[in-house]
């Protein structure tokens, strides 16, 4: 039990070592007790960007962009509840493990095909890069350069 705490407390403080300069104690225990007041979390600010979607229709995007970005949101919330069981995540738990484990929700649980999975890590990935430029998270931007988006063609043959 004191192991895990003070392992959890070193983590707390590496991350805040990664994200700002100035690091207090102060800070970390905050963060560790879950009072961190600058905590973003992904499902709100997926919220945000889908409301400004949604007042840029007909003007700089069209009706079905919205709602590719609406649906990822909505897939987003169901792997959250599935597979970690919280209702949302902080921005800062976001790792390449996360990404990969939500493309295999993808293809086991909701049976999507491989071209729709890769069009959806896509709009994931441009929200993660949007996101990283107005919190600036170093984890979140270490786990974007990592990743790589496959987008694999079939051949079709007709019977």
């Amino acid at each position: 039990m004191l192991e895990r705490t003070k392992a959890g407390i070193h983590k707390i403080y590496r991350e805040v070592q990664e994200r700002e300069n100035a690091i207090s104690a102060e800070k970390v225990k905050n963060m560790f007790l879950g009072i961190d007041s600058k905590q973003y979390m992904l499902l709100k600010a997926f919220d945000e960007q889908i409301e400004e979607k949604y007042n840029l229709i007909g003007k700089i995007i069209v009706n079905s962009t919205y709602h590719r970005y609406y649906y990822l949101k909505i897939r987003l919330s169901e792997f959250l509840k599935d597979k970690y069981h919280p209702s949302d995540i902080s921005l800062w738990e976001i790792n390449y493990q996360f990404i990969r484990d939500f493309e295999m929700y993808l293809l086991i649980v909701r049976g999507n095909k491989q071209g729709t999975i890769a069009q959806r890590l896509i709009h994931l990935k441009r929200s993660l890069s949007r996101l990283i430029k107005t919190n600036g998270s170093s984890a979140i931007r270490l786990s974007i350069t990592i990743w790589k988006t496959k987008k694999r063609k079939f051949q079709r043959f007709a019977v």
